[in-house]
């Protein structure tokens, strides 16, 4: 039987409208990095949340769900040098006082041309879990990763994404005059009129301009020294 707060939680999601990330190809990169890594590999995701990718991951997260394997902190990975293949970390950066230390960690635990894949915000609204720190350009990104050797780098969330996002939440806050319980209202209706504009990325990826304004980047790289 449902628990009263579960019955709440599924009444939320079905309310509120899916995030406006639209990223047509995220799915096909991640296949492709686990499947460059080995088959065998072992490969972790950093803050990972309720997701679970696949089977063969290990999922870590600073907060216990039935689908977190290890409960711990990024500015402290619980493993020894050179002993993980490859790790992936999405939308964690932003949330982390000092980013640089968790890249660190993620260099530190690589084996040697172990590879890293790192996505960030760049035009976002704020949104803290729990905290809300920094966004990146492309050239920040990569200039955070430079201990690693790029492999690739580049959008995850186009201009369509970015306008959904702060279209929404600013027309919810022009039409609830300062009201929290009337933007709460306005959120869920603005939302789901802005969502469709995300998926206009589908074409706005091949725009040479689209970085100007994108909600995020993602960057590939391999560890090749010390």
């Amino acid at each position: 039987m449902m628990k009263g707060q579960d019955y709440k939680q599924k009444i939320k999601d079905l309310l509120y409208p899916s995030g406006f990330q639209y990223d047509r190809w995220q799915k096909l990169r991640i296949t492709q990095f686990i499947n460059q890594c080995g088959g065998n590999s072992l490969i972790v995701e950093v803050g990972s949340r309720m997701r679970n990718i696949s089977g063969n991951i290990i999922n870590l997260d600073i907060r216990y769900s039935p689908d977190v394997d290890i409960v711990a902190d990024g500015y402290r990975l619980p493993f020894k040098r050179r002993a993980i293949t490859g790790i992936i970390i999405r939308g964690v950066l932003e949330h982390v006082s000092m980013p640089q230390v968790v890249i660190n960690e993620i260099h530190r635990s690589l084996k040697d041309k172990g590879r890293v894949y790192v996505e960030v915000p760049f035009i976002q609204g704020f949104h803290a879990d729990p905290g809300d720190y920094q966004r990146y350009t492309l050239d920040g990104l990569e200039l955070l990763c430079c201990s690693f050797s790029k492999i690739k780098s580049g959008i995850c969330g186009g201009p369509a994404s970015a306008t959904a996002w702060i279209l929404q939440e600013f027309l919810s806050q022009l039409s609830s005059f300062g009201n929290m319980w009337l933007k709460r209202k306005m959120s869920i209706l603005f939302g789901w009129m802005c969502l469709p504009l995300k998926y206009l990325d589908f074409v706005m990826y091949s725009n040479p301009y689209a970085e100007i304004i994108s909600s995020g980047f993602y960057f590939i790289g391999e560890k090749t020294d010390e």
